[in-house]
């Protein structure tokens, strides 16, 4: 077996999916050799832990998916998911805190270890979500970026810091209807775009590929990849578009003009 791996589960789809194929994403900065064993140790929103053992069946940037073993039950992981948190035991040893004069980070968080990802926002707050994230540093914004739930994602993708885009796409509880939201989007940034372009499952709906062709900050390289195999139509929508980029709009022209339909 190799070096254990954790990961921080959430009750979402796209958890309860992977599951009900007895799979499961797993965040990781290294990868494992595929085919291989290895232990993850299962963080649940309760604050429990649980370590199982499966096989890598696939590898993905930003980390790799787990074939969970036939002895592992599935249905005590998709309970224990289902669990509320349990509110914190005060330490016999600690003072009692006052709560209109704590500092409230240093109660949530332990010195010296990162927040979960699922501890990172806290949706009961007075707080708003927006003014939270707001007020993270951008290395939070990062981490977070890569396990966001959708709410914090469609905020996410749309900060200032550029840097924090590539990672909300690349967030593998991304819907597809969010890529096709986010291709549209014209202050998203080139790599993040460049990413999506990349993606067969994505661009081979043709509304994304447009979305993408007419977006100004996708790479000129990858827009003009996509133009290939559009039909006389679109070659034509992009052609008198004000829209679409000069190149592309002398592209389309031309390979209007080479198929002898202008």
């Amino acid at each position: 077996m190799s070096l254990t791996h954790r990961v921080s589960l959430e009750a979402d789809q796209a958890t309860r999916e992977a599951l009900a194929a007895r799979g499961l994403f797993v965040p990781s900065e290294t990868s494992p050799a595929l085919f291989s064993r290895v232990e993850v140790v299962c963080r649940f929103p309760s604050g429990a832990e649980q370590s199982y053992s499966g096989q890598v069946v696939n590898l993905m940037q930003g980390g790799f998916y787990l074939l969970l073993d036939a002895s592992v039950d599935i249905s005590a992981i998709i309970t224990e998911l289902e669990r509320e948190p349990s509110p914190p035991e005060p330490s016999a040893d600690e003072p009692s805190v006052d709560s209109e004069t704590h500092d409230e980070e240093s109660v949530r968080s332990t010195p010296g270890m990162p927040k979960p990802v699922w501890q990172m926002i806290d949706y009961n707050s007075e707080i708003s979500v927006r003014q939270q994230l707001a007020d993270m540093a951008l290395a939070d914004k990062l981490r977070l970026a890569r396990g966001a739930k959708r709410p914090v994602r469609a905020i996410l993708v749309r900060d200032s810091e550029k840097r924090i885009h590539l990672e909300v796409v690349k967030n593998p509880k991304v819907q597809d209807d969010e890529i096709f939201e986010y291709s549209g989007i014209n202050n998203l940034s080139p790599a993040a775009l460049r990413w999506i372009a990349n993606q067969k499952k994505y661009v081979r709906r043709l509304d994304l590929r447009l979305n993408l062709i007419f977006n100004r900050n996708t790479p000129q390289d990858s827009a003009l990849r996509l133009m290939k195999n559009l039909s006389s139509a679109n070659l034509r929508r992009i052609m008198n578009s004000s829209k679409a980029r000069d190149a592309l709009r002398r592209a389309a022209r031309r390979k209007l003009m080479q198929d002898g339909v202008i």
